[in-house]
């Protein structure tokens, strides 16, 4: 069994959308509230170690400032690893298109 950790978005967010950190629930874990525009979440697990894990996806047409990712650094309690790093990666002036099937 697994704990659902979601941190929801609704669509006034400036990144609508949701992502979540799925720990089995035998795993001591708590969720870490982050200070952030980006669609961010972290967990702090203990297994033989503590550590945090951090999930962050960015939209397409969206570039997240070096700042805003210094201060996502900065709120993280080391050691920390992302994970999930998920985006889009869209070349300037090239129009986003949908795959041809």
């Amino acid at each position: 069994m697994y704990s659902l950790n979601p941190n929801p978005q609704d669509d006034s967010s400036p990144t609508p959308g949701g992502i979540t950190i799925l720990v089995h629930s035998s795993v001591f874990h708590t969720n870490l509230k982050l200070n952030s525009n980006l669609q961010v979440q972290a967990v702090r697990i203990s297994l033989h170690h503590t550590i945090t894990i951090c999930n962050i996806y960015i939209p397409p047409h969206a570039t997240p400032t070096e700042k805003e990712i210094e201060d996502l650094i900065l709120q993280l309690p080391p050691p920390f690893v992302f994970m999930g790093i998920s985006m889009h990666i869209i070349p300037p002036g090239k129009p986003k298109t949908k795959p041809e099937r």
